[in-house]
Parts: structure tokens; C-alpha cells; sequence
């Protein structure tokens, strides 16, 4: 199973954090998302360096590995498609680049990874729970598309 999140220069959503602290005091089952998937992917509840972390990005891993379940796949590919081209703002560029290391970075296997355009890396070993199966290994992938 593929799933692709694809980018330009926006960002990848709120951190972790800031949007279950927006959340927390709300009718929402937004916290009690976030933590049902920080332990499902990192096995933890969400500490400071989970909370850095961007939610879309947490929330598209775990919902590749579902959907690779559901679907009777033998793995799943998490995929960032960034397009680039000379009319994006460099800084946002920048901040997703970080975003990325970050996550990639937060899983032990990936910890010292070098990052570099159009790679994948894997699999990571997730903890599961909930929907998110932990039998099946995830991957997780750049690819990077120059637009004239």
C-alpha cells in the first residue's frame, strides 16, 4: 500500500503539540487521537520530541499501515511527493525539509539516517494499537519533483 502526501511549500500541519493543546479543552477526540496514535506509532504517549512533530505527518503513517491491513497489503509506503520549482518561498521549503528529518529521524531504526531527495527508508518498526497493525513494516519515502 501507497499512500502519497503531496507538497509544495505549505506546511505539514500543526505540530503534534500545538494542536492537541488547541484541542485539549474542546468537545473533540482530537487529544485522545493524537495519544492513541503517538503510542501506536512510537509506543509512548506524546513526550516533548513527539510533540514537535508535525500531526499530519504522524496521522498519514498511521494511516497508511490501516489501510495496508485493510487491504491485505504486505507492507506500506508512506510517500511525501514534494514539487519544487523556482516560484516557492525557499524558507517554507526549508521548514518542511526539517518537519521531515524530524519524523523520519523520531523512529529508532531511522534515527541516524542520512535524508537525501528521492529515497525511501525502512521499514521502521511501529508499536501498533488500535487500527494500527504492528505486523506489518513501514516505510517511509521522499520524492522530489522539479516543476519548470
Amino acid at each position: 500500500m501507497i499512500n502519497v502526501e503531496a507538497k509544495a511549500d505549505e506546511p505539514f500541519g500543526d505540530t503534534i503539540g500545538a494542536y492537541y493543546d488547541l484541542m485539549l479543552n474542546s468537545r473533540s477526540n482530537v487529544p485522545a487521537r493524537i495519544r492513541q496514535l503517538s503510542r501506536a506509532a512510537f509506543g509512548r504517549e506524546p513526550d516533548e520530541a513527539i510533540r514537535e512533530l508535525r500531526y499530519q505527518l504522524l496521522h498519514a503513517a498511521a494511516a497508511t499501515l490501516i489501510e495496508a491491513a485493510a487491504s491485505g497489503a504486505q507492507l506500506g509506503l508512506f510517500l511525501v511527493h514534494e514539487f519544487w520549482s523556482q516560484h516557492l518561498n525557499e524558507n517554507k521549503l526549508a521548514r518542511n525539509r526539517t518537519d521531515w528529518g524530524n519524523f523520519v529521524h523520531a523512529f529508532p531504526e531511522l534515527t541516524d539516517a542520512r535524508l537525501e531527495k528521492n529515497q525511501i527508508l525502512g521499514p521502521v518498526s511501529i508499536a501498533g494499537g488500535g487500527r494500527v497493525p504492528h505486523s506489518l513494516p513501514l516505510y517511509l519515502g521522499k520524492l522530489v519533483t522539479e516543476v519548470v
